[in-house]
């Protein structure tokens, strides 16, 4: 309301004029062109839902292209939005179905990654290790499965299979030696 008090009295006695000034002063002033570029380096944040995304983007859309109609914008609008998902897998398959209507997007992205996490909580599998190993077994057969994501092995770990290794090899060559 500071602002107000410092606009001229005319202003303030017409309603419309109140508006426009309001408008000019506290309104929206940004080009569709800087909206558009937004839109398409929108992302799903990691902890936003997706209905929170989905308004997001619909307000990005209708601010890029202020004078499409309805229908076009609900196209673009699903369309921006599933973009921007960080599993594009259901981006591909829900942009093949051609859905139109933000809700049924939501709806299926809702499902697709219920059932995805469903199918995840399954493929968990226990493993036992082998404590007991053969004296005459010189070679160790090494068998590696990738059961999740990436795994990324410590400086520490490094460091303790490189002392590991020049135990081995010392001991190793000590006992040719001997021979």
């Amino acid at each position: 309301m500071v602002y107000a008090s410092y606009l001229s009295p005319e202003t303030k006695r017409s309603f419309f004029g109140l508006c426009a000034a309001m408008s000019n002063r506290f309104g929206d002033h940004g080009y569709p062109e800087t909206y558009r570029q937004e839109l398409h380096t929108l992302r799903k944040q990691g902890k936003e839902n997706i209905h929170e995304y989905a308004s997001r983007v619909e307000m990005l859309v209708r601010r890029s292209f202020p004078t499409i109609d309805a229908a076009t914008h609900s196209t673009l609008s699903v369309e921006y939005m599933l973009r921007g998902l960080p599993d594009q897998s259901i981006a591909i398959e829900l942009l093949t179905k051609r859905i139109t209507s933000m809700t049924e997007a939501i709806h299926q992205v809702t499902l697709y990654e219920t059932y995805k996490r469903g199918n995840r909580d399954r493929n968990i599998r226990q493993l036992n290790t082998q404590e007991t190993v053969d004296v005459e077994e010189r070679e160790d057969d090494i068998e590696i499965r990738k059961v999740g994501g990436k795994r990324y092995v410590t400086e520490e770990r490094l460091t303790q299979f490189e002392r590991g290794m020049k135990d081995s090899i010392t001991q190793s060559v000590g006992e040719i030696i001997q021979k």
